[in-house]
């Protein structure tokens, strides 16, 4: 077990087979490993890269959490929670009709920003909507332990209350 000190903050290291393997290599790991998931669109599968115990939120103030109208804005906390989470998506958004685009990936120990942009198609009335957003998570023993979502709500609101 070695440290590297930055500033305040240890970052850990093991070394695996005469190779170093940092913390920030496990964390972009889990990363990706989520983000491959979530494109392959199983809720299931995706839902095994969280904890058992998750903190979740989303970009809408902290008083429309559980009341914005939006089905899948809702209070979360738990790796069941986050299953649900990518049901509900599938369930409101047409298959096919999405697009997402990475535009970086910064790791700094077990905390990772996740910055891009995405496009969906709702359903309930065909409308495409697209938002930039920057995911914060933070990565404990390759499980996902926060996932905050920095995203355009009023985008989103606007498409899912535009009449089909």
């Amino acid at each position: 077990m070695c440290y590297r000190r930055f500033g305040t903050k240890r970052y850990g290291c093991e070394r695996s087979k005469g190779a170093i393997v940092t913390q920030n290599d496990e964390t972009r790991a889990a990363v990706m490993g989520l983000l491959q998931a979530i494109g392959a669109g199983d809720p299931a599968a995706t839902a095994t890269h969280y904890a058992e115990q998750v903190t979740w939120k989303v970009g809408f103030p902290a008083d429309e959490q559980d009341g914005s109208g939006i089905p899948w804005v809702r209070p979360r906390s738990t790796r069941a929670d986050m299953e649900d989470l990518y049901r509900t998506l599938a369930k409101y958004h047409v298959p096919g009709k999405s697009k997402s685009e990475i535009h970086a990936i910064l790791v700094d120990g077990a905390d990772a920003a996740v910055v891009g942009q995405f496009g969906q198609t709702l359903r309930h009335n065909n409308v495409f909507y697209t938002s930039e957003f920057i995911l914060y998570l933070t990565v404990v023993d390759g499980l996902v332990t926060r996932h905050h979502i920095i995203e355009d709500n009023m985008s989103v609101k606007r498409a899912f209350d535009t009449a089909a």
